[in-house]
């Protein structure tokens, strides 16, 4: 009995350790796996980005639907934020879409590699892949393309698309909305990593604020905002049920011990 309760005592300073120190193979070997993510998410953007009369015709389909079901916010949020200012800001906002992202990803393989990391990394590949499939076969143009919208990027600045090396990005990709879908994840990362009330209302605030920015900008409708938001939240949700099935159960001896 000494020597279990001295075993118990030891294993949380393994497991609760703040900075997991990580092997070079295993960063190369995840990175590689995340950098292929990458690439083929910006191929199939680029191979689809030819499709601009189906792409808004798409969107003037998706539109009219949002009427019927009382979905078309759109143009109310856009009149609710405007001006100079306050879309600039949400201009510089969108554009942190992917550094927060990468950030937030590496910080968790530093801190919880084999547990919060793993399921980032997977929900990451996996609504990115589910992605690519509706952005192939659904190219959809954002309401900025359409008469009546407001285009915050090109009325303001900064315009992401107007950026250098932005000149093959594809424009007719907004379902569904991937800022949002990795907001997702950042908020999911945040909030399992820490404890700290600030940080952890920072992992709400962030998803909420992606949401308005890609809304007020005129990047996505509401259903990509939906749909984004629905296929990471699915992903952890399946990933954290597997788990929870995979671990032994515990046994009545080892409650009472």
């Amino acid at each position: 009995m000494r020597t279990q309760h001295s075993s118990q005592r030891q294993a949380p300073s393994t497991s609760l350790r703040p900075m997991v120190m990580s092997s070079p193979h295993d960063f190369v070997r995840n990175a590689g796996l995340l950098l292929l993510l990458w690439v083929a998410y910006s191929t199939v953007r680029t191979l689809t980005a030819g499709t601009e009369a189906v792409a808004v015709a798409n969107a003037e389909l998706l539109l009219d639907f949002q009427r019927q079901v009382g979905l078309d916010v759109e143009d109310d949020v856009q009149r609710l934020v405007n001006g100079r200012g306050p879309l600039v800001v949400a201009n510089f906002y969108y554009l942190l879409h992917f550094p927060v992202t990468a950030i937030v990803v590496v910080a968790a393989f530093l801190r919880d590699r084999h547990g919060a990391f793993v399921v980032l990394r997977n929900a990451l590949v996996a609504a990115t892949a589910v992605a690519l499939v509706i952005h192939m076969a659904l190219p959809l143009a954002p309401p900025r393309l359409l008469d009546g919208f407001v285009d915050a990027g090109a009325l303001y600045g900064p315009d992401p698309y107007g950026l250098p090396g932005s000149g093959s990005a594809n424009q007719f990709a907004a379902m569904p909305s991937m800022h949002v879908a990795w907001a997702i994840l950042v908020g999911y990362a945040l909030w399992t990593l820490n404890h700290v009330r600030g940080i952890r209302a920072l992992a709400v605030i962030h998803p909420v604020a992606t949401v308005i920015v890609v809304l007020v900008t005129g990047h996505h409708f509401a259903t990509d905002v939906v749909v984004g938001a629905a296929l990471p939240a699915a992903a952890i949700a399946i990933q954290l049920r597997q788990n929870q099935a995979l671990q032994p159960p515990t046994s009545p001896g080892a409650l009472l011990s």
